[in-house]
């Protein structure tokens, strides 16, 4: 993809190589890295199911899309990334209206909006 787009009403950039994959496992990431991802909510290894309320197929593999939709949306509680290939060949999120118990899968990345 060379060109931005929007989704969710959300403007972003151009995937770099840096952005597109994310780390199956917190063991490949530096302690600063997994530091940054607990300060800004993303529950990495972690799927939030049920009481999903819309479904949005991302045109890049990115949680923070999906973290970005949630809070743009007045509704949204929490959210769910799957990674490309775990349900579809793409990357998909899940928008929910209550914050659902997690559980640690490597599909997914989570997170709690309000």
């Amino acid at each position: 993809m060379s060109e931005g787009g929007k989704i969710a009403g959300l403007s972003f950039q151009p995937a770099t190589p840096a952005m597109v994959e994310i780390p199956s496992s917190t063991k490949s990431l530096s302690a600063p890295a997994r530091e940054h991802d607990r300060q800004h909510g993303m529950e990495l290894e972690t799927d939030r199911p049920g009481s999903d309320y819309r479904t949005i197929n991302l045109p890049i593999a990115l949680a923070k899309l999906c973290q970005d939709a949630c809070f743009a949306d007045g509704q949204c509680r929490a959210w769910t990334y799957v990674r490309p290939g775990v349900q579809t060949s793409g990357a998909r999120c899940w928008l929910k209206f209550r914050v659902p118990e997690a559980r640690r899968d490597s599909c997914c990345v989570a997170g709690v909006a309000r």
